[in-house]
């Protein structure tokens, strides 16, 4: 107790050796894939049917109002892992709790985007060329902000893609070309 000891120092000798194995040669090569990821999403895709939640507030508090429209809206998805949506499909309505809403969107969008294991992330949104408006109750269109990022769940199969959210999202396409 109290003495003035030095810890000893191990000695070379006394540190243990790890011999290495060679790592195993690889039986196949993986590819890469397109990266826009799965290449069953690449073409030009129509909507058929887009149905979104749109919530705004009212005096009675944050109302949600399911509409539905989009119907020929062209989405462009390229093997790059680009897409450019073409919004100039019909107007979204839809009514409940009172309200009646028109969502309007016009332009375009232009973003990455990968589809992978059933996940489509869309990030960020480029939506400086785009306008989306909201109409309440026939009131005068208010511009609204859209979305910087999506993160969706889809399925793609043949000439049928969908893509859908938690919220209440889903975009029903049709193939139009296997090019976009």
């Amino acid at each position: 107790c109290g003495g003035s000891g030095t810890v000893p120092i191990a000695s070379v000798a006394s540190v243990p050796t790890v011999l290495s194995t060679p790592a195993p040669t690889p039986t196949a090569t993986p590819t890469a894939g397109p990266a826009i990821g799965d290449a069953c999403t690449v073409g030009t895709w129509r909507v058929i049917k887009d149905t979104l939640v749109v919530s705004f507030e009212t005096p009675q508090g944050i109302v949600s109002v399911t509409v539905t429209g989009g119907l020929g809206e062209l989405d462009h998805y390229f093997s790059n892992g680009t897409v450019v949506e073409d919004l100039s499909g019909t107007p979204f309505t839809g009514s409940a709790h009172g309200y009646r809403v028109t969502l309007r969107a016009s332009g375009t969008l232009r973003s990455p985007v990968v589809f992978t294991a059933g996940r489509e992330t869309v990030e960020p949104i480029d939506s400086s060329a785009e306008h989306l408006t909201i109409s309440i109750n026939g009131s005068a269109p208010k511009s609204i902000p859209q979305a910087g990022y999506e993160a969706l769940s889809y399925t793609c199969s043949g000439n049928a893609l969908t893509e859908s959210d938690s919220t209440g999202f889903i975009f029903t396409y049709r193939r139009v070309s296997s090019t976009p």
